[in-house]
Order: structure tokens, then C-alpha cells, then sequence
């Protein structure tokens, strides 16, 4: 994996899930909003015109991975970018045994009810 310093994380991310609450009178869940667990500092990960290709056709096509210093993600499924929710499809943690390590998120947007997709 590639090292990173921790200068380089120089952007600012929410890291938590999204709750859904119950309406008392009729029982039906309604959508929620991001309840926020912790902030991280990330980097953005640049793909390669090669890694784009590559994925072209596949469910990761349509997603972003950014660099975040090593911490426990249990219970966190989101992470809101910029005003934007994603979806934590994959968390690749670095198993070196070196003091500072990081993860790569994998992250695709969640997309709202009625929005434009794309």
C-alpha cells in the first residue's frame, strides 16, 4: 500500500449511518436523516484511466475511494462529502504493522428519492 503523511489528509468527512424513525400513528418507517459517529481527515484516491476501464460495467463503476487513518468502523455504513451521503461499500483496512496505518473507503452516493442518477 502506499504511505501516506498525515499532512496529506487535508479534507474533512462525517462518518456515522442513517436512522429511520417509525410514524407513532401509523406505524410506516419513514427516512431518516445521517446521525453522525465520528469525523475522519481523508485524501481522495485517484484511479488510473486503466483502473476506470476496468470497472466499467461493474457495480463499483459509479464510485469514489478516499484515504482515512486507521480507526474502528463498526457500525458505520455512511459517509457524508460536501453535503452528499455514500454508501461504505467496501473498507480495505492497511494490515502493516507500521505505527501509522490507513483504509481505503470504497463510497457511491446514495441517490434520493426522485433524483437524477448519473
Amino acid at each position: 500500500m502506499k504511505t501516506y503523511q498525515p499532512y496529506q489528509l487535508t479534507k474533512n468527512c462525517e462518518l456515522g449511518t442513517i436512522k429511520s424513525t417509525t410514524n407513532k400513528f401509523t406505524g410506516v418507517s419513514l427516512p431518516g436523516g445521517f446521525v453522525k459517529t465520528k469525523t475522519a481527515h481523508y485524501v481522495p484516491l485517484k484511479r488510473t484511466k486503466a483502473q476506470k476501464y476496468s470497472l466499467l460495467g461493474t457495480t463499483l463503476e459509479h464510485t469514489i475511494e478516499i484515504v482515512i487513518q486507521h480507526q474502528d468502523l463498526t457500525d458505520i455504513d455512511v459517509a457524508h462529502i460536501n453535503g452528499a451521503d455514500y454508501d461504505i461499500i467496501d473498507n480495505s483496512p492497511d494490515d502493516s504493522s507500521e505505527y501509522i496505518t490507513y483504509d481505503i473507503l470504497t463510497l457511491k452516493k446514495i441517490e434520493k428519492v426522485g433524483g437524477k442518477s448519473g
